[in-house]
């Protein structure tokens, strides 16, 4: 009951952008309803002190668990594992279905490589709403 009125204001937008936009919205088949009971809570102190996204002393990106883990290939790639990392799940069931995800990319070679050169050809829309090509392999 409570997400009636969240559905219903989904269904209006989107019915608004499909009216508006005059496009296809078939390509939307799952939405993800952010909840912040989801995600573990990190106080500014820890995120600082567990070098997360950058260094305490040097405020830079290297040397940061981020650094270590961030080898992405496109500008959304970043921001994604930057997400991950900044707001970690808190259900195991979620945490291991990431984490199989991981694993099967990981295990499929060709597949990951493909998938690799077809993100390079992906245009990304920054924030000031340019549209940027990002190389950052």
């Amino acid at each position: 009951k409570q997400k009636k009125p969240l559905i219903y204001a989904l269904g209006a937008i989107i019915s608004y952008i499909a009216e508006t936009q005059r496009s296809d919205m078939s390509y939307i088949k799952d939405l993800n309803i952010y909840e912040t009971n989801r995600y573990m809570q990190i106080d500014y102190s820890t995120r600082r002190n567990l070098e997360l996204t950058e260094t305490m002393r040097t405020k830079e990106k290297k040397g940061s668990l981020l650094w270590v883990l961030d080898k992405t290939k496109t500008a959304m790639g970043a921001r994604l594992m930057r997400h991950y990392i900044e707001m970690p799940l808190k259900s195991p069931t979620q945490i291991l279905n990431r984490l199989g995800a991981v694993e099967e990319l990981y295990s499929k070679t060709a597949e990951r490589e493909e998938l690799i050169e077809q993100l390079d050809k992906i245009y990304d829309i920054a924030s000031d709403n340019s549209i940027v090509r990002d190389r950052r392999g």
